[in-house]
């Protein structure tokens, strides 16, 4: 199974934005990231390795996802992020 990383990157980012728009009942001074990695076909990618980098501090999260395809980045502070999604034999 090939995953073209844009198919990826765009799954992930939709699912991003989508969350964030839920995230009303977060603080100030904290919120968080919540998702699941699919492939084209929609399966769930269990082992994804998902990265977050803070841009503005350059400080760097990374966790795998379940085997379910979920991650989750709690407390993260306000500021703007690029989330990274990469699995072995994906491209």
């Amino acid at each position: 199974m090939r995953l073209r990383p844009m198919r990826l990157l765009l799954g992930v980012l939709v699912l991003a934005v989508s969350v964030s728009s839920k995230l009303h009942a977060q603080t100030t001074t904290s919120g968080g990231l919540t998702g699941v990695v699919t492939d084209p076909s929609g399966a769930v990618v269990p082992d994804a390795e998902v990265g977050i980098r803070n841009t503005s501090k350059g400080t760097n999260q990374s966790l795998k996802t379940d085997r379910v395809g979920a991650y989750q980045f709690p407390f993260l502070a306000p500021a703007r992020y690029t989330l990274t999604v990469s699995h072995a034999g994906f491209q």
